[in-house]
């Protein structure tokens, strides 16, 4: 109820508002420690949900590194969350900062599912900064190195 709540808030461009009611959807999706799986596993997907919304809003009142910050925490409930990833993408991209952004959108290219919106942002970043390509790049080499 709260989530549809925000959910109609943001719509509406009351970022502000549907800040506070993600907050508080958020708060209520709490763990008790008394879930089953089951109910563990959907309430860390409602989570998912919320978080990103929270982000989106938080970017919206121009406010990338709250942003990021949220979408970190999404991440932290499912690493392949492509949403996330291109959220917190753009709002690295936005603070400047790129190596962070083409991290998260290569990560994107690498789970598969690219679209016109990322491709265009990895095109932006390769435009403005081609040493954080190079860099980020150089760190994956590395990283396949050492796990070969």
């Amino acid at each position: 109820e709260l989530k549809r709540e925000a959910d109609a808030l943001y719509a509406s461009g009351s970022f502000v508002d549907a800040v506070e009611r993600y907050g508080e959807a958020l708060e209520l999706l709490q763990s008790t420690g008394t879930e089953s799986e089951e109910e563990i596993r959907k309430g860390n997907i409602m989570k998912g949900f919320v978080l990103l919304n929270l982000a989106a809003c938080h970017h919206k009142l121009g406010i990338p590194a709250v942003a990021a910050d949220i979408c970190t925490r999404a991440l932290a409930i499912d690493q392949f969350n492509t949403r996330a990833l291109q959220r917190r993408g753009q709002c690295w991209y936005d603070m400047g900062e790129y190596v962070g952004a083409y991290g998260d959108l290569l990560r994107i290219e690498e789970i598969g599912c690219v679209n016109r919106e990322v491709t265009s942002l990895m095109e932006s970043i390769r435009d403005k900064s081609p040493e954080s390509v190079e860099m980020v790049q150089r760190e994956r080499h590395e990283k396949k190195m050492r796990e070969a």
